[in-house]
């Protein structure tokens, strides 16, 4: 049963003891990354009549291509295949280099690629990506447009939500799952504080959660400094030139 929200209780504190939980096992950041970009790209495209309807862009291209490449030392080649992607490296390659429609280039994870011969059509995006320091940058933000966010996730209560709002862990007993790709939508409030409602990709699908920007958290055996619940915010803010 899920720890019914509390507007009063602002910080929770962690020194340790407190288990690492990895039941999303089939977990991908770079997949994660890919598939939380390309929404934002159809998303803000939409908005601006840059396409006339939702139109789904491929995150296997982001995900095959926009690793950062050295070609100058193999150690440093072998770190930017290696390094996973995030939503704002999947952002600024789109926005740089043009990205397909999904019809054009194979599903997400799927083993076969097309031959080296083959080169898709590139929907070109001018613009560039836009950071938020802060949730009140953020907010600004989102009057124009959803905005990319990485959120901190305990279990079970992420698991126990349901209806009700997220608020990290109150004291009671949970395991850190770590960061997660969403998109917050809106901000409303609730009981006199300010909550966000966030679409977050979570065991391979996206959910809606309403997230507490009020509650924040402090862990020392992570070393995580006190930190609000979401963190690291981006758009992609598009040019219709």
């Amino acid at each position: 049963m899920a720890v019914p929200y509390d507007p009063n209780f602002t910080m929770a504190i962690t020194i340790g003891g407190q288990i690492e939980i990895d039941d999303d096992l089939e977990h991908d950041e770079s997949a994660s990354a890919a598939i939380v970009a390309v929404d934002l790209i159809s998303s803000a495209r939409l908005a601006l009549k840059l396409d006339s309807v939702y139109t789904e862009y491929s995150a296997q291209y982001l995900v095959d291509n926009a690793r950062p490449k050295d070609r100058h030392k193999k150690k440093d080649r072998q770190r930017g295949k290696n390094r996973k992607l995030t939503v704002k490296d999947c952002l600024e390659f789109a926005l740089k280099k043009g990205i397909p429609k999904a019809e054009d280039w194979p599903e997400l994870g799927s083993v076969s690629k097309p031959s080296s011969s083959y080169k898709p059509a590139l929907v070109s995006m001018k613009g560039k990506v836009i950071e938020a320091k802060n949730i009140e940058e953020a907010c600004d933000l989102l009057i124009d447009q959803p905005v990319g966010a990485k959120l901190h996730l305990f279990s079970p209560q992420i698991d126990l939500v349901g209806d009700g709002i997220y608020g990290g862990h109150s004291g009671e007993e949970h395991g850190y799952v770590g960061l997660r790709d969403g998109i917050i939508l809106g901000v409303e409030k609730i009981q006199g504080k300010s909550i966000a409602t966030v679409k977050l990709w979570y065991k391979k699908k996206f959910q809606f959660v309403k997230v507490a920007l009020s509650r924040m958290f402090f862990d020392s055996a992570r070393g995580i400094a006190p930190t609000t619940l979401l963190v690291d915010y981006c758009v992609p803010r598009l040019s219709i030139n």
